[in-house]
């Protein structure tokens, strides 16, 4: 086995031999890192060590999953930034990732179908995005936020087109519906439900530090894709929807 530390610079230790290199840390804390990890890591490092995203991805890849430096209630962001668990920074990641796994539950609950795959697919790409919006989040004011993969306005023309093909098949809406359905439509609209919180929490957010556009575009145009998406369901499902 091998300690990865770092203090000033980070070295990579073995009971024969020290080599050292320069990659950011995350934090001062060790990594443990087995024979096979350690060679892939010396091996790629030698053409990335200018590269800091790449770096810390690496570590973030290899470290274990407990590291008991959040014990006290605080945590890292991109870059090293320590902050406390509950600040708008976490409050917004973790709205996101609850909103990820809603996302994962939906998935889960469509049915092996052709219509059904390529909407799983197309969901498992939001999913795919919303890790992006997590990291940008987690990397600003830090030297990752221009290294960090950001989405862009291509996702939100998709859901248009997707919402505008659903609704020219569904009745037309006249009053309020009542959240439900069949399985499958229910879990859409608890994600739905999730999103628009999500959103809240980045408006929020957005008050503090000046965010991009894109970010919350993103979201407002999600809850409506879910919204549309679980009323489409429901229709294919034959289940009557309730007026309120």
């Amino acid at each position: 086995m091998f300690e990865l530390w770092q203090y000033d610079r980070m070295f990579v230790k073995r009971k024969d031999r020290n080599v050292t290199a320069r990659p950011p840390c995350p934090s001062g804390r060790a990594v443990v890192l087995t024979d096979n990890v350690v060679y892939f890591y010396n091996k790629l490092i030698r053409s990335e060590m200018n590269n800091p995203a790449f770096s810390f991805l690496l570590l973030m890849m290899i470290m274990k999953i407990y590291t008991k430096t959040g014990d006290a209630g605080e945590t890292s962001l991109l870059g090293g930034k320590r902050v406390a668990k509950n600040c708008l920074e976490m409050q917004v990641i973790g709205e996101l990732d609850e909103l990820n796994a809603s996302l994962g539950v939906v998935v889960t609950q469509f049915e092996l179908q052709k219509p059904a795959q390529e909407i799983c697919m197309f969901i498992q790409m939001i999913q795919r995005d919303l890790f992006k919006i997590g990291a940008e989040l987690a990397a600003l004011q830090s030297p990752l936020q221009d290294m960090v993969e950001k989405i862009d306005t291509t996702r939100v023309l998709q859901m248009e087109k997707y919402i505008d093909m659903f609704w020219q098949t569904l009745p037309e809406l006249k009053n309020f519906i009542l959240p439900g359905g069949g399985l499958v439509g229910a879990e859409i609209h608890r994600a739905r439900t999730v999103c628009r919180r999500a959103e809240r929490q980045l408006v929020d957010f957005s008050k503090k530090i000046s965010l991009r556009p894109e970010l919350q575009m993103y979201l407002n145009r999600l809850s409506d894709f879910l919204f549309a998406t679980a009323r489409k369901v429901n229709h294919q499902d034959g289940v009557e929807e309730i007026v309120v």
